[in-house]
Parts: structure tokens; C-alpha cells; sequence
């Protein structure tokens, strides 16, 4: 919620300041609105739904498989034909991105028993992530604003996550958006405006099918930034390293072909 408060507050400020709003398509509108209901709406949702049913390590392996949705999708629904050596990134990067969030989270989440329910939420974020990216394109296609793109996707997320609370006492009484919150998560929410600016703009000049893998090396930059800062907690195994390997084969592919 907080994250979702924050980037509301950052990118309709921005949409006041930078974006010209005497030509307004609604049917971009329309479809940034459905992008953001299905990400970050109910992947995020799914997600963590998949994580509790799942435990982290099979939960996050099987949402990095968004890329491959979204790519298979844009060829329907935008005509795209990405080539076999982007297909080859594409399967690269996945994979490396499975290997490095399974063994990120081997020891930090005991493991639970797989249930037909965690794979329905996990395969759920997955897919509602990849049409995410897809309808994103649309409406950018359509209307050529990733600023007010990005802001009505986090209007949509926020109306959504305060329907579901007014709904739900247990998740009323699990959310605290008091200050000490805002002092802890206000940073990754900054963090997060900035990468969806930039995913937004990204797909203003590229194609899903060249986009989604190269957002889906996440994992590479966390195992990065976490050798850094959080030496003491993180273990560098051989995994780590192969994983990271895949990831940097699968970007080599993508960007040269």
C-alpha cells in the first residue's frame, strides 16, 4: 500500500508538471487502466499469494516466466516476430533468473508443500504480468505518454488494494500505513517509480519481446547489489554464479541480434 501511495503521489505530480492534457486518448486511457489492473494490480497480488502457498524459492522461478508469456502474446496482438536468437536470450535469461532466485532463497524460507492453489496464484502473477507488458504496448501505441501510462497503472493498483481492504477485516487489520512505515518503505518506493519509468519508456522505443527479458535480469541486480551491501547475509555459491552467467548470455543474444 505504501509503495503504491508513493508512486500515485510521484507520477501524478509529474503528469501535472510535464504532460499535456488539452489531448487525452480514451482508448489508451482504457488500456492503461487494464495494464495496470493486471500489473502491478494482481500480479502483485498473485505473487505474494503464490509465496505464502509456495514458499519464496518455486513461487519466484515460476513468476520469471512472464517474459516468455509476454512475448508469445505480443506476437498475436502486436505482430511482433522476434528472431531465434532473441528467443534464445529470452529462455537464457529466465532460466538464469530461476537459478539465481532459487538458490537466493533456498535457506531464507522454509520449505512448504506444493499445493494446486500456490501454482494457480504463481502461474496467475506470471501470466497477468506478461499481458500486463502487452496491453502496455497498446496503449502506448495508441497513446504516447508513459508518464500518465504510469500513473493511471498505480491509480488502478491503489483503487484495487483499497476495495480489497474495505472488503477483507483480516487484511484491514494487517496494514499499518502509520509514519515509522513510511520511513522504511518510502525509498523502495522511490526506487520502483524510477523503474517504471523507465520500463515505460523502454517500451515506447523497443518491442515486448526485446523489453520484458532484459526487466526479467532483475535477479541478477539484487544478487549484485547484495553482494555489496549484505555480504554478512548473502552466501556466493556456484549457482549464483552460473545463473548470472545464463543472464549475461541471454543479454548478449538480445541486444547483438
Amino acid at each position: 500500500m505504501i509503495v503504491t501511495i508513493i508512486g500515485n503521489v510521484v507520477f501524478w505530480s509529474l503528469t501535472l508538471l510535464l504532460v499535456p492534457l488539452n489531448i487525452i486518448s480514451l482508448e489508451g486511457v482504457l488500456l492503461f487502466i487494464l495494464a495496470g489492473l493486471l500489473a502491478p494490480g494482481l500480479a502483485r497480488l498473485s505473487y505474494f499469494g503464490g509465496m505464502e502457498k509456495l514458499g519464496a524459492s518455486l513461487n519466484a522461478s515460476i513468476f520469471a516466466m512472464y517474459p516468455i508469456i509476454s512475448s508469445i502474446a505480443s506476437i498475436f496482438l502486436l505482430n511482433e516476430r522476434p528472431t531465434l536468437a532473441i528467443w534464445a536470450g529470452i529462455v537464457c535469461v529466465v532460466c538464469g533468473g530461476a537459478i539465481i532466485e532459487k538458490t537466493t532463497h533456498h535457506n531464507k524460507m522454509k520449505s512448504r508443500k506444493t499445493t494446486k492453489t500456490g501454482l494457480i496464484f504463481s502461474s496467475f502473477a506470471a501470466i497477468t504480468a506478461g499481458f500486463g507488458y502487452v496491453v502496455r504496448k497498446m496503449g502506448l501505441n495508441i497513446y504516447d505518454e508513459p508518464i500518465i501510462g504510469a500513473a493511471l497503472g498505480y491509480l488502478t493498483a491503489l483503487l484495487l488494494y483499497t476495495f480489497l481492504l474495505t472488503l477483507s477485516p483480516n487484511m484491514r487489520s494487517s496494514v499499518s500505513a502509520n509514519k515509522q512505515a513510511f520511513r522504511r518503505f518510502w525509498k523502495t518506493g522511490v526506487c520502483l517509480c524510477i523503474g517504471w519509468f523507465l520500463a515505460f519508456h523502454a517500451l515506447t522505443y523497443g518491442d515486448v519481446t526485446i523489453v520484458t527479458p532484459l526487466i526479467d535480469t532483475e535477479p541478477f541486480f539484487v544478487f549484485l547489489f547484495a553482494y555489496f551491501y549484505l555480504r554478512k547475509l548473502e552466501i556466493i555459491s556456484s549457482k549464483l554464479i552460473i545463473g548470472t552467467l545464463v543472464i549475461l548470455i541471454g543479454i548478449t543474444f538480445i541486444t547483438m541480434f
